[in-house]
């Protein structure tokens, strides 16, 4: 404009009371103002303009713009810049008499020059030299951590240093490290909470600056949003997903930090609000069955039940033809049911049940699917039962050398005992493979009883996480007067220790400098919980048990191990000395502690930091 022009410009700026904003957005509104006034100037176009401007300075002063600052180092560093690497070289690591050049070379993996750039020796600034590099068009970034930086003084005349530094680029290179931190199963019509931490993949730093994440499936519109990474490298945003957006898809968060931009882009699946829960009265039919179905549908969140809802329920054939489908509503708790009648000659093998809630031609349906069999089968003629120990208590351990007492039983299912038929009993325990260890064979009993007794090996090969306990098999073996047989199995566990004792830190490892909790547990070998008195070789030095099974004591971090001696009320003894693990630290030691390991939506959660 014309210097007429400007003065015209500026005084109807002033008029507005918004000379105050940003230079840059200043020299917009310049450029607009200009071409209106150009034209002749009325006063319905000078007001339009002068609303225009007032309506743009109210937004910036809303939505505030904010540059993102350049990394600034102090040490030797190297950041990708676009196509370029930004490497910094600070004075002190170089040294010469009269220089007269600093030349910055990047050396490939077979020992090329991929880059150069020559620098003025003389005119480093206190904080040493800045200079960009070009890198190969086509190079990934974590190729280039396979590079090398050269640099060095060189004199004039030439073309090399005589002295040169090397350091590998994957030392001293700066890149932006992205976590994304949430379920990897999203819901749809819903507000998704997640959270992305940044960090310097070098100096483990966190990065302050913004991020956009973007939830995009085939056939569908993206799903967009942007939030700030704050000064400790963190963003949590909610995502809302729009209804009817499911199935598989992609997260892809960008995040733009002084270190440059990175993405990364994780698979989700993205689900119905609603959860159906779908039976049938068995697993297996046979042909001219009727099968019993039923659906029960739940929302996800409230767990309420989504009642008053058109539902299908579609059956498939072995062979994928589709031999049933009804139409159903659910009732105020959420259930809808129906039958199907199986024909008598039918495909037989597996039949897939599908029920799809809401109309079937709307996207936002939500469907689930079972399977069951129809084949023909035999039930059997007769059950068989088996009783460890003695009459009134069932004893499922024991010790090695021990003898194992029980009673086979066996009845027909209509009641009749099996009289005088044949049992044939394999004792056999696992060592690699399996052994057996004791055999017996007899004729029962006219009532269909037959008491049995074998005595267990003197050692066994015990498992690590059973505490050294050892797995034993009886399979029984029934063979009525009509030549049918029918097999039933039972294990019991052999240890040599009565009480099994286990401890555990609360941190999961013993940390240092600080008192730990430790979390003692008494149980048989069965799994069953054992009220104990614990005596240990710290304070104190008695400790008893609850119900199940569990006490506390207070130890030093610095532990190594605990002795510990377990009685309970029958006089059963079990010892064991167990090492503790202690967690590396080089610095402070610090530790969170909750009063409870689980808790319920809503609650309130104490933390303490010691």
């Amino acid at each position: 404009p014309s210097p007429s022009l400007k003065t015209k410009i500026s005084r109807q700026i002033n008029k507005a009371n918004i000379f105050n904003l940003k230079e840059g957005c200043r020299q917009t509104w310049f450029a607009c103002l200009y071409k209106a006034m150009k034209q002749k100037l009325t006063p319905i176009r000078i007001l339009i303009s002068l609303f225009a401007m007032i309506l743009i300075a109210i937004f910036y002063s809303i939505f505030p713009t904010e540059s993102m600052e350049a990394a600034e180092f102090t040490e030797l560093a190297a950041i990708k810049v676009g196509n370029q690497l930004q490497v910094t070289i600070p004075a002190s690591e170089l040294s010469a008499l009269q220089p007269s050049a600093l030349l910055v070379e990047i050396l490939d993996a077979e020992n090329k020059i991929v880059a150069r750039q020559l620098l003025d020796a003389n005119q480093e600034k206190a904080e040493g030299w800045k200079t960009n590099l070009s890198l190969p068009a086509d190079l990934k970034q974590e190729d280039l951590f396979w590079y090398r930086l050269r640099y060095g003084f060189i004199e004039k005349g030439q073309t090399t240093a005589n002295t040169p530094i090397i350091q590998p680029i994957s030392k001293i290179f700066h890149f932006p490290t992205v976590r994304l931190l949430g379920q990897k199963e999203l819901i749809s019509g819903a507000n998704n909470s997640l959270r992305v931490v940044v960090i310097d993949g070098q100096s483990g730093q966190p990065l302050k600056g913004s991020m956009s994440i973007a939830l995009d499936k085939a056939n569908s519109a993206d799903v967009k949003t942007t939030a700030k990474v704050d000064q400790h490298g963190t963003a949590s945003l909610t995502l809302k997903t729009p209804e009817g957006f499911t199935g598989d898809a992609n997260l892809t968060v960008t995040v733009s930090t002084p270190l440059g931009t990175q993405e990364l882009v994780e698979k989700v699946q993205v689900v119905q609000r609603e959860n159906i829960l779908l039976t049938t009265d068995k697993p297996i039919y046979q042909p001219g069955h009727l099968v019993h179905i039923r659906s029960l549908t739940l929302d996800r969140f409230s767990r309420q039940a989504v009642s008053s809802t058109p539902i299908i329920f579609e059956i498939e054939d072995a062979k994928g033809n589709k031999v049933f489908k009804k139409r159903a509503t659910t009732d105020e708790f959420g259930i809808a049911s129906t039958e199907f009648q199986l024909a008598e000659e039918v495909n037989m093998g597996t039949f897939k049940l599908r029920t799809i809630l809401g109309d079937q031609n709307n996207p936002r349906t939500t469907t689930q699917e079972k399977s069951f069999v129809v084949d023909r089968y035999v039930l059997p003629k007769f059950k068989i039962d088996i009783k460890m120990g003695g009459e009134n208590e069932r004893q499922q351990y024991y010790s090695p050398g021990e003898t194992v007492s029980g009673q086979v039983t066996a009845k027909y299912l209509f009641g009749k005992p099996i009289s005088r038929g044949r049992v044939n009993i394999k004792m056999s325990t696992f060592d690699v493979e399996t052994v057996e260890i004791g055999k017996a064979e007899d004729i029962l009993s006219d009532v269909g009883e037959y008491q049995f007794a074998m005595k267990l090996p003197n050692s066994f090969a015990g498992r690590s996480f059973e505490q050294g306990a050892a797995p034993v098999a009886f399979q029984v073996e029934v063979t009525d007067t009509a030549n049918h047989t029918e097999t039933r199995s039972e294990s019991l566990l052999v240890s040599s220790n009565p009480i099994l004792i286990t401890a555990v830190p609360e941190s999961g490892e013993m940390v240092p400098r600080l008192n730990n909790r430790v979390y003692l547990l008494t149980a048989y070998p069965d799994g069953s919980p054992a009220k104990t008195t614990i005596t240990t070789n710290v304070k104190p030095a008695n400790l008893v048990t609850d119900k199940d099974g569990i006490a506390v004591i207070e130890v030093d971090g610095q532990l190594n191990s605990l002795a510990l001696t377990a009685k309970d009320e029958k006089g059963k003894v079990g010892t064991t000395n167990i090492a503790l693990k202690r967690r590396e630290v080089t610095g402070d030691s610090l530790m969170v502690r909750t009063p409870q390991a689980l808790y319920k939506v809503g609650e309130k959660l104490e933390i303490t930091t010691i």
